[in-house]
């Protein structure tokens, strides 16, 4: 009977723990992608219940596309700025009060790439109009994900002043400009700045 030396046993041993890590390893994105998921759950949870809540009156939504500049800081200095775009969905729950969600995403060259992708939901309240200009300030939570390598999904807040010129009573166009800051900020990531023009209509009594 062949009997097994120690460097056989170590030899197996290893092999085993290496099997074990590299399953752990092609594991991690499914992992990140369901915490993801979890986040934005919860975000739209919450629009959830605000929308239908009694407490909620809505007067109009507004729909939207977004485009314009995504302004790196940080860990993530080290990607090269770049162009972004998303969506907006907006609802007028009394004459200055706005709630509305947004999805952003820009992708960002240097190193092996860096792919942004946030979903926040922010309050924003109507400031004043001037000249058929409403002028909003708000913010709120936001859930951001850095696809680089390797993927990173953290919670963040986000600040932010904005502008729409009323075109009409059903479109607007509008430029803001908004701070994301990035909470427990891993070596890749970081809180950014977007100045995003955006264009839309909306559908109800209000603006």
């Amino acid at each position: 009977m062949h009997s097994i030396s120690d460097r056989e046993v170590i030899e197996i041993v290893s092999e085993k723990c290496e099997i074990k890590r590299q399953s752990a390893l092609r594991s991690l994105p499914s992992v990140k992608k369901t915490a993801y998921s979890l986040h934005m759950k919860k975000i739209l949870f919450t629009l959830a219940l605000l929308v239908c809540s009694k407490g909620f009156p809505l007067e109009s939504v507004f729909l939207g596309a977004q485009f314009g500049q995504v302004l790196l800081t940080g860990g993530a200095s080290g990607f090269t700025n770049s162009l972004g775009y998303g969506v907006d969905l907006g609802f007028r729950t009394n004459p200055v009060l706005d709630v509305t969600l947004r999805s952003q995403l820009s992708s960002h060259s240097g190193g092996s790439g860096l792919t942004l992708w946030s979903n926040t939901l922010s309050a924003d309240y109507l400031v004043g109009t001037f000249y058929d200009i409403e002028v909003f300030i708000g913010g709120g939570p936001g859930v951001y994900q850095f696809a680089s390598s390797p993927s990173t999904v953290l919670f963040g807040l986000h600040a932010e002043a904005y502008g729409d010129l009323i075109v009409s009573d059903s479109f607007k166009v509008g430029l803001g400009g908004r701070f994301h800051g990035i909470l427990n900020n891993a070596a890749a990531t970081g809180s950014y700045w977007t100045i995003m023009m955006r264009a839309g209509f909306t559908f109800g009594q209000g603006h």
